[in-house]
């Protein structure tokens, strides 16, 4: 499974599009995080974490042949304008990334929530959420 979860962080991170708008934190990473934040990182940066995953009826005697991932994506930005447009390189990252997690590969995937604008009136920030499916299978 660690696969899985290191193939979407790769397709965040290594995205060109994200890294432009979001830069580098001081660690030299590229300002995509699972769960939360780095302490003090500055906006825009983007947010992911599995909601769920679900297991396939086996197939073939194997009980592990398909695997669904929900993900959630924030997209952080200083003003409405940047946290839609990163919302928008984040659903292009998950279209395009190559999602290399041997033995498992990548079927589908697809945003399944309407993006959602939260203004956080604490930081002054947006954010902007959306939901995906991954299906991987071996």
């Amino acid at each position: 499974m660690k696969q899985i979860i290191d193939s979407i962080r790769r397709a965040l991170r290594s995205d060109p599009k994200i890294e432009s708008l979001c830069g580098l934190d001081e660690d030299g990473e590229t300002k995509a995080y699972q769960a939360m934040a780095k302490t003090n990182v500055s906006a825009p940066y983007v947010i992911w974490s599995i909601l769920s995953g679900i297991d396939s009826p086996p197939v073939y005697g194997d009980g592990y042949v398909i695997q669904d991932l929900m993900v959630a994506t924030s997209a952080w930005g200083r003003n409405s304008t940047e946290a839609w447009q990163l919302a928008e390189f984040i659903q292009e990252a998950f279209e395009e990334a190559d999602y290399a997690a041997e033995p498992w590969g990548m079927m589908f995937n697809r945003r399944i929530s309407f993006p959602r604008e939260l203004p956080d009136r604490d930081t002054n920030l947006v954010q902007v959420t959306a939901d995906y499916w991954l299906r991987f299978s071996r």
